[in-house]
């Protein structure tokens, strides 16, 4: 979809109209083409509940110039630092004296995920990762947040290296150490490591706690596990009824092409009782033609005619989505067949009007909110801040203009009407109220 003009997201932020800056922000998220300007402006949001929408679109973009990351970092003002932190994601020219000043200075506000993901995949020599690990010894006692901000930095330095010895050693003396268990979330991201020999991961995965089984399932991601490896480890899971390891290790399988068709044909199997294995199961089917369609038809659709599926929503989704992925046949649910013309309200409060096809999807009534997964974009009331255009009131993200045709791939198909699909309204009048 086509993100709002510049000129638009400009016109927004220069509006005494607090409530839609949030659409400026989000619109702004993965662009390059975003003046000097208005990244300034995002910085200068006074109201804190802006700024992790400020935070997330700056994290999304690569090129905030380094000194005006500095100029933010050493400005002594949170809101500030929080956009510099953001900024300096995922860039790999990022001085590594700024990334040990934020360090130092704790420009990190001790928020152990920001650390991790200012320095995941960043080609940080091995020295200064042994020089933050150790780092108490360098300066003499630190407080505990001090040494759980360089023991997390020194983790996270590891993600993306490969897996030597000596990196395998310090996620296993840092993170797997209890003394530590603030820092237990991170192992999410600090084990994204590359070629883990085979014994290492199989030992973390039998490991007592969580957070090994985590890193196993990490490492496991980058790493060519043999069909008969996964095999045995789902088999042992399976047999002593460890759900929560067996969907995790199909969590780790969902790009591997080499997991057993039989073992991913027991999850679906499983869609009423373990929903993290089913769904995990679904996603490593796109690569694939062996798993039978009527068992992902099964996850999609329990037939019950009722605003409540014994079938996760999670599960249905991902389901909606591989069948129309894969181009499987099925039973399109079609409550009504709308009038010609329907409405939906947008941000700011304008009225698209758009007509859903004959072949779309449609769960509703004449007389209440509908959802479907098609539509398209017919005509539009007035102009959002001098764009004919409308943003999703849900996410701030997704537009419309007229003439896009909307599919979302991801269609609910049970009877609720709060969930995925083009929401939307057969009268006006019920649009125009909706919200108010």
């Amino acid at each position: 979809m086509e993100k709002l003009k510049v000129s638009t997201i400009a016109n927004i932020l220069a509006s005494p109209i607090r409530d839609q800056w949030m659409v400026a922000v989000k619109q702004c998220g993965g662009r390059s083409d975003i003046p000097l300007s208005l990244i300034n402006r995002w910085s200068k949001i006074r109201s804190a509940e802006h700024m992790w929408a400020v935070e997330e679109a700056l994290s999304q973009k690569q090129d905030v110039p380094i000194n005006v990351i500095k100029k933010w970092m050493y400005s002594g003002n949170k809101n500030y630092e929080r956009a510099a932190i953001a900024a300096m994601i995922g860039r790999q020219d990022i001085p590594l004296e700024m990334i040990n000043d934020a360090l130092y200075y704790d420009i990190f506000n001790s928020l152990t995920t920001e650390i991790v993901s200012v320095v995941r995949n960043k080609n940080i020599p091995m020295e200064t990762i042994e020089e933050w690990l150790h780092y108490e010894r360098i300066v003499g006692n630190l407080s505990r947040d001090a040494k759980i901000r360089y023991k997390v930095a020194a983790c996270g330095a590891c993600c993306g290296k490969e897996a030597t010895p000596e990196i395998i050693n310090i996620i296993e003396d840092t993170l797997f150490n209890t003394v530590y268990s603030d820092i237990d979330a991170m192992i999410y991201v600090c084990c994204d490591i590359k070629n883990t020999p085979v014994e290492v991961i199989d030992r973390w995965l039998h490991g007592s706690g969580y957070v090994e089984c985590c890193a196993a399932i990490h490492a496991g991601r980058m790493t060519n596990i043999p069909p008969e490896i996964i095999s045995k480890w789902a088999h042992e899971f399976i047999d002593s009824g460890n759900d929560l390891k067996f969907g995790l290790l199909l969590s780790m399988c969902e790009k591997n092409p080499n997991v057993p068709a039989e073992i991913i044909i027991h999850a679906l199997k499983m869609k009423n009782v373990n929903i993290y294995s089913t769904e995990n199961a679904l996603k490593c089917c796109y690569a694939r033609n062996d798993i039978p369609h009527d068992l992902i038809l099964a996850c999609r659709d329990d037939g019950r005619e009722s605003s409540t599926s014994e079938i996760p929503a999670t599960v249905r989704r991902e389901a909606n989505k591989l069948a129309n992925y894969l181009n499987i046949p099925f039973e399109k649910k079609r409550d009504f067949n709308p009038p010609e013309k329907v409405y939906k309200k947008c941000a700011g409060g304008i009225i698209i009007t758009a007509h859903i096809p004959e072949d779309a999807q449609v769960r509703g009534s004449l007389s209440e909110k509908c959802r479907a997964d098609k539509a398209e974009i017919i005509a539009i009331d007035d102009t959002y801040f001098g764009e004919k255009v409308g943003v999703s009131m849900y996410n701030n993200i997704d537009t419309y203009h007229v003439g896009d045709k909307v599919f979302i791939e991801d269609f609910d198909p049970c009877k609720s009407l709060c969930s995925t699909g083009f929401h939307f309204f057969c009268n006006k009048e019920d649009a125009i109220k909706y919200g108010m």
